[in-house]
């Protein structure tokens, strides 16, 4: 079973969460988490990863806000999703137009949640889809 930006969206461990843009692209397929805090990351990324960040990096600097989401997408990633309340207020409208343009889901955390608790929380669904799987090889 695939995990999908919209299935992360439904997570009812994650209340509060909600899709900022890219309405279009919430069929993404999430394979794994990777948290993005510089934009030397970007030479790291593969295809399928759901990012997150606090967005200190890109905070002040609405270039970096703009081409991080099309580099985000260039990838293929599945989406970035983003803490706001401590470095970014509020979601960045920018960004939002970008990711809307482009299909690429922009998801805003709610302060009260930490990185690890949605990176933990995607790879709790990504692990229990494939243990049937795992059963099966073994057998």
């Amino acid at each position: 079973m695939e995990l999908t930006v919209q299935d992360f969206l439904q997570l009812s461990e994650l209340e509060g969460v909600r899709l900022a843009g890219g309405a279009n692209g919430t069929d993404r397929v999430i394979t794994r988490t990777n948290i993005i805090d510089n934009p030397d990351t970007l030479d790291w990324l593969i295809s399928g990863e759901f990012l997150l960040s606090t967005g200190y990096i890109f905070q002040e600097n609405k270039q970096l806000q703009r081409s991080i989401i099309r580099d985000l997408a260039e990838i293929n990633c599945a989406g970035l999703c983003i803490k706001t309340g401590r470095y970014l207020g509020t979601m960045p409208s920018c960004m939002m137009s970008e990711a809307d343009r482009l299909d690429f889901p922009l998801i805003e955390l709610p302060f009260g949640y930490s990185l690890s608790t949605a990176t933990s929380t995607i790879n709790r669904r990504l692990f229990s889809s494939n243990d049937g799987q795992l059963e099966k090889t073994l057998a």
